[in-house]
């Protein structure tokens, strides 16, 4: 978003706020707002944010097919937009219900606040309310180290002769606590966006989920083709140390670790050209083609 300059009195400069910014924080003239210096960057945060509260009127929701599933979506769009604090008014007891047990579940940091009165609304409040770079990287390598130890593990327990399915199951109830952390990440990353490296930082983290997802797919293929998975799974095990890479990686390059990479991900290819199943052929095909984009990005963003 580009703004134009405008000139104040005889010597000083100004630029306008955006109206959706305005509008949003319901900001009035002589109101304070806080501006931070990060580099070339200026950093604008509204001092109100915390009591600005977008109101979500649900009265018309009529979902008869998994409308907790849908309430779950709207939520996580709401809180990776960035809003500290909205207000969904349901239009039954059932309705909000079932949004007590999303924000109960854990999901996305967030929590119930009192409500100003006894109707059927409910407030919800973020518990992220501070951005720090260095946490977001923190979060970020935990995600990548969190889908490799999974897959790590679900490959070490189908080399068994018989496979604990209970384990495996347990293995594949990882991918939710990817996909919460990837949401948060996400949110704070737009929250405080201000470069051309919060949007590879954000297609990044958005690449991790997917590949959790194929990683999660791959297993749950695993108990109905569990002699596709032992026939393949020199293959499968070296698309899963292209994903170690980027561990190993940490924003830190040079022409040998990118030409291993490289020949990493050659080395798959080949590899796959191979593969008759096609879920496996398709899956591991996107993580490869997932995981060198998201190296490439890696590469991006640490110029």
């Amino acid at each position: 978003m580009k703004r134009k300059i405008l000139c104040v009195g005889k010597s000083s400069l100004a630029v306008s706020l955006p109206r959706e910014f305005v509008e949003l924080y319901d900001l009035k003239q002589g109101e304070e707002i806080d501006i931070k210096q990060q580099g070339s960057s200026l950093i604008i945060k509204a001092e109100n944010t915390s009591s600005s509260t977008k109101i979500i009127d649900l009265h018309d929701f009529s979902v008869s097919e998994d409308p907790k599933k849908i309430l779950d979506k709207i939520i996580g769009a709401l809180f990776r937009q960035g809003m500290n604090s909205f207000t969904l008014k349901c239009n039954n007891e059932t309705t909000r219900n079932m949004i007590r047990e999303i924000i109960n579940s854990g999901k996305l940091n967030m929590y119930e606040a009192a409500s100003a009165d006894s109707s059927l609304s409910i407030t919800i409040r973020s518990s992220i309310t501070h951005f720090d770079e260095t946490e977001l990287e923190s979060m970020v390598e935990s995600i990548i180290r969190q889908i490799y130890t999974t897959f790590d593990e679900f490959l070490a327990l189908s080399e068994e002769k018989k496979i604990k399915w209970s384990r495996v199951e347990e293995l594949v109830s990882r991918d939710k606590i990817v996909n919460d952390q990837t949401d948060i990440c996400k949110r704070i990353i737009n929250r405080n966006a201000t470069s051309y490296k919060s949007t590879t930082t954000y297609s990044f983290v958005d690449k991790l989920e997917k590949i959790g997802d194929d990683v999660k797919y791959i297993m749950l293929y695993s108990e109905k083709n569990y002699s596709a998975i032992q026939k393949y799974s020199e293959m499968i095990s070296c698309v899963k140390d292209m994903l170690f890479m980027l561990i190993t990686a940490k924003n830190s390059f040079s022409i040998k670790k990118i030409n291993l990479f490289f020949e990493k991900r050659n080395a798959v290819k080949s590899e796959l050209t191979k593969c008759t199943d096609v879920q496996i052929y398709s899956h591991c095909t996107d993580i490869k083609n997932r995981r060198t984009d998201a190296y490439s990005e890696m590469m991006v963003k640490s110029l």
